[in-house]
């Protein structure tokens, strides 16, 4: 039997999905770093420019992925990808809360890295550590090429597939745990998912795209220009002061401050709501 059109990707399929994406980019990593250590000849290439194959890394296990689940979904590309029109009075309340958001939820991460074993903390350190030395290949992957990618992937593709058979609710919230667990990072995954929980909420109240894409980018530039804050650190579990840092109070209240004045305007501005199911 021919599975319905426009209804890809259930919730074991979106599964299914994220592993194809970690096994493409896992791949075409191997595949970059060979070719790059195969045509070494003392010149500055692309083989050499570890950024340029960073971000080559990225877009093309991003790029491959989408095309995967496109050729999956068999729906037409306006359909999967809505850009309705936003006006301004969208943008500003989403402005305002990606700058409350990105203190509470930062200031949450390194809570939890205390609360937590040190050696969780560690393993997240060792999959997100050593990009310092890449900064506008950091810069390129993680407010350009991955918002847009994985807006596309999770509020695009996986969220609309959902809401072919589930309840906007629950397409919100398991788009949005799925996002947080594609991360990997351990200490992360929590705060991510709350991220994705209002960047479905605002692909819903929208149709549109749009307002996610700006919002994850804006949320990104963001976490990377707070990362060198000179806030006082306080002692880990074990006593040792940790280079974790965190925030003054009167930093974490504005963050709280911001993000609820960009929800309440948000919430008077927007006030449409998409069909629990798709063709309703």
């Amino acid at each position: 039997m021919n599975r319905q059109s426009g209804t890809y990707p259930t919730l074991k399929q979106a599964f299914w999905l994220l592993l194809v994406f970690f096994a493409i980019t896992i791949a075409v990593g191997i595949i970059v770093e060979l070719t790059a250590s195969l045509t070494l000849h003392g010149r500055q290439t692309f083989a050499q420019k570890e950024e340029a194959r960073f971000i080559a890394i990225g877009a093309v296990g991003y790029t491959l992925t989408l095309a995967w689940a496109i050729r999956k979904a068999r729906a037409p590309l306006g359909e999967i990808f809505p850009f309705n029109h936003v006006s301004a009075g969208d943008i500003w309340p989403t402005v305002l809360s990606m700058f409350g958001l990105v203190i509470i939820l930062e200031e949450a991460a390194n809570l939890a890295s205390r609360a937590l074993p040190s050696w969780i903390p560690e393993i997240s350190n060792s999959l997100i550590g050593g990009f310092e030395t890449l900064p506008w290949g950091v810069t390129a992957l993680v407010v350009v090429i991955g918002p847009i990618a994985e807006e596309l992937l999770f509020r695009g593709i996986v969220l609309r597939g959902f809401l072919s058979r589930y309840s906007t609710r629950k397409t919100v919230l398991a788009s949005a745990l799925l996002f947080g667990l594609v991360h990997v990072n351990p200490v992360q995954v929590a705060s991510t998912a709350i991220l994705g929980v209002l960047l479905g909420w605002w692909r819903t109240r929208t149709r549109s795209l749009i307002l996610p894409i700006l919002a994850h980018s804006l949320y990104n530039a963001l976490a990377l220009s707070t990362l060198g804050l000179p806030w006082v650190g306080l002692p880990n579990n074990a006593g040792v002061t940790e280079a974790l840092m965190l925030h003054p109070l009167w930093f974490d209240v504005i963050g709280v401050l911001l993000f609820a004045a960009g929800i309440l305007m948000s919430d008077r501005v927007s006030k449409t709501q998409i069909p629990a199911r798709i063709g309703a």
